[in-house]
């Protein structure tokens, strides 16, 4: 059971004392401690361990008020991948940390933001540069080799929401505020944006890239659209591709790490609040544009439909109606599933399913019912004898038929029916008088 509300995750392949490679993830809340859980743990009560500050009253020439670790809520996660015992974080409290895993406590701690810090992102390549964006509309790029961190910084119109590097080059990385805008910063000029561009109307929630195509950079935002950009080149957004999407405000985004072009989104809709897509089917202009920058080793990877969870759905309903005689009797060995449906609800289902003409049961151990067979049992027609009038008259007893085809057996009629046959036959012309019939007595008015 978590303390709080999780903010961020991040997965770990690090097990700390270990030599093999673990299957952690951090999880961080409202809480300015971190829990580090072990997803091969089934049912698990307990985090495995947990980062969180120690006060340094008790240390030697120590300031009484220094503490190390967050005191404010941890907005953001980033594991290093070349030096895998580090986990970095950035808190509400304007700090970001540097967490030793194997000792489970703070190394170091960057500061110099007036605002809280809302994403971080390690360097591809480089294991000591960690880029950081802050709520005070500025982006920091630390040198965490010095104890004292060095770093350098750019402006921008918005806090930031987002950071990414670009997968081609290093040298390159976008930032997206919450205002709409998409900015591209080159490392080695400080002054100003490569490029800046308004992106969307409201707060950009997910920037990512595919690791399999290069180029391929995608956006999604509050104002409920996707858009699929390229950036192959000059490194400068070119869009492809918007689409607006059913299921609300869009607040995450993430790349499948296998599928070249498969992406997960989670929205704010509680009735469609997620949905995996694949961009190579959701529109022309992407395949063109991108088709021919496909691997060959993930070509057989991408899916036939547009939507992922909707091929699984296809899978999972009933085959179409047989389109011959002897797809007919093979049908029927698999529907109702094991025998537990009666004779009506044989029949409903096979109705449903197109396996019957007419209301003819069709049993696995039959052949298939030919043209000339009957599709179903004669029934008798309901209909009362008549008298020698040609008045229809009443019966007694239930209603018989026959099952041969032939036609309905004789009826036996009632008390009063005789009674009104003798009146008849006593009228002459067959005149009738106005009666009455109670509880088998006749009064004439």
């Amino acid at each position: 059971m978590l303390p709080a509300e999780p903010l961020a995750l991040e997965w770990l392949s690090y097990l700390p004392g270990g030599d093999a490679p673990g299957n952690l993830v951090a999880v961080a809340t409202m809480k300015p401690t971190i829990q580090i859980w072990d997803l091969d743990l089934v049912n698990a009560m307990e985090p495995l361990f947990e980062l969180k500050g120690v006060s340094k009253k008790r240390q030697r020439g120590a300031d009484p008020n220094s503490f190390s670790g967050h005191t404010d809520a941890v907005l953001s996660l980033a594991w290093n991948p070349l030096v895998d015992h580090v986990l970095a974080s950035g808190s509400a409290d304007q700090s970001v940390i540097l967490w030793d895993l194997d000792q489970a406590k703070a190394a170091t701690t960057l500061k110099g933001f007036s605002d809280k810090v809302q994403t971080i992102k390690w360097r591809p390549e480089f294991a000591d540069q960690l880029l950081c964006g802050s709520c005070d509309k500025t982006v920091r790029l630390f040198d965490c080799r010095y104890k004292k961190a060095k770093a350098t910084a750019w402006n921008v119109e918005g806090e930031v929401e987002r950071l990414l590097w670009s997968t081609a080059d290093n040298q390159y990385f976008y930032v997206a505020t919450e205002d709409g805008q998409l900015y591209t910063f080159d490392i080695r000029n400080p002054d100003a944006a490569l490029s800046t561009i308004q992106a969307h109307g409201k707060s950009v929630t997910g920037l990512v890239a595919s690791p399999h195509i290069p180029g391929l950079l995608v956006t999604t935002s509050e104002d409920k659209r996707i858009k699929v950009w390229d950036v192959q080149g000059s490194h400068i957004p070119d869009l492809v591709l918007e689409r607006k999407l059913k299921m609300g405000e869009i607040q995450f985004a993430a790349m499948s790490p296998d599928s070249p072009f498969v992406i997960s989104l989670g929205g704010e809709d509680s009735d469609s609040n997620f949905r995996i897509l694949n961009l190579y089917h959701i529109s022309e202009e992407v395949k063109k544009r991108f088709d021919a920058r496909i691997p060959e080793e993930y070509r057989k990877k991408i899916p036939v439909t547009k939507d992922v969870l909707k091929a699984e759905k296809l899978q999972r309903r009933l085959p179409p109606p047989p389109t011959s005689a002897a797809t007919l009797g093979n049908s029927a060995k698999t529907y109702p599933p094991n025998g537990q449906l009666g004779k009506r609800g044989k029949i409903k289902h096979a109705k449903r399913r197109g396996l019957l003409a007419g209301q003819v049961e069709v049993k696995p151990s039959q052949e298939p019912p030919t043209a000339a067979a009957p599709s179903v049992v004669a029934r008798a027609p309901r209909l009362r004898p008549k008298n020698e009038h040609g008045k229809r008259q009443g019966w007694s007893g239930q209603d018989s038929r026959r099952t041969d085809g032939g036609a309905a057996d004789e009826r036996k009629p009632t008390a009063a029916g005789k009674k009104k046959e003798e009146h008849h036959a006593a009228s002459g012309n067959g005149a009738r008088t106005k009666r009455k019939f109670k509880k088998g007595k006749t009064a004439t008015n």
